[in-house]
């Protein structure tokens, strides 16, 4: 081996560091561009969010501007339900009927029918085997099912209605609501949450209860009678408030 002069060691030193630093410099421009790439695809993806947002914006503008156009120039001479103003009362007879038939087939699928059976089963065991009937299960499995299905039934249809509402409430502005009107929406909104969180405590309790305690997901019903009185005088208090207040 021939002996290096001591400056061929300073170069052979600065190559040496030269090639061990080639990686990491490759590796800084890589991360730089991967970090550059992903800003890219994070913007275009802020862009189309806002073109999308801008999109919905705009229909929901456009059908703003539908509702409040079919509306007569006059509220004031329609007729009123509890004083609210009736509106979209030009509807069709098929229109009608379609809503007719779907309100009365879910009313007895989901509400009436099932009901009857719960209440049936209730009596027959309050009385003696006197009144109601008996309800019979072949497992614990069938139990659960059909409180839990009555459960999901009962909120299902309280949620429905209060999703309309709340439909109507975010309406307002198109639907020229007044205070009143916005007051009973409020009201509406409020009031049935009261069954929708009952059947959803129902059902949870129907699928969580130990079965010697799985009477109390129907015994949970009961609290309706008192629950509902007392949303519906809070809500008139709220309002006779909210009157005294606009003089």
């Amino acid at each position: 081996m021939l002996p290096l002069q001591k400056g061929a060691w300073g170069a052979l030193l600065l190559s040496v560091v030269g090639i061990v630093d080639k990686p990491r410099d490759f590796n800084k421009n890589k991360l730089a561009n991967n970090d550059g790439r992903h800003r890219g695809r994070k913007s275009e993806r802020k862009k189309a969010a806002k073109r999308s947002s801008g999109a919905i914006g705009l229909q929901r503008d456009a059908k703003e501007q539908e509702i409040a156009s079919s509306l007569p120039a006059d509220l004031d001479s329609l007729p009123r339900l509890k004083g609210f103003r009736l509106r979209g009362m030009e509807m069709t007879r098929l229109e009608t009927f379609i809503d007719a038939a779907f309100a009365f087939a879910v009313t007895i699928l989901i509400y009436v029918y099932p009901l009857k059976l719960l209440f049936g089963g209730m009596f027959y065991f309050l009385s003696g085997h006197v009144l109601g009937q008996l309800v019979t299960a072949n497992t614990a499995g069938q139990v659960r099912a059909l409180f839990a299905i009555y459960g999901l039934g009962f909120a299902a249809i309280a949620l429905e209605i209060l999703l309309l509402n709340l439909r109507a409430w975010r309406l307002r502005e198109p639907l020229r609501l007044n205070e009143h009107e916005k007051s009973l929406t409020r009201g509406e909104i409020i009031g049935w949450s009261v069954p929708a969180t009952v059947g959803r405590v129902s059902f949870v309790l129907a699928l969580t209860l130990p079965m010697k305690h799985i009477g109390w997901s129907g015994w949970v019903y009961l609290t309706l009678s008192f629950l509902v009185p007392l949303q519906r005088t809070w809500h008139a208090r709220r309002r006779a408030a909210e009157a005294a207040k606009r003089g």
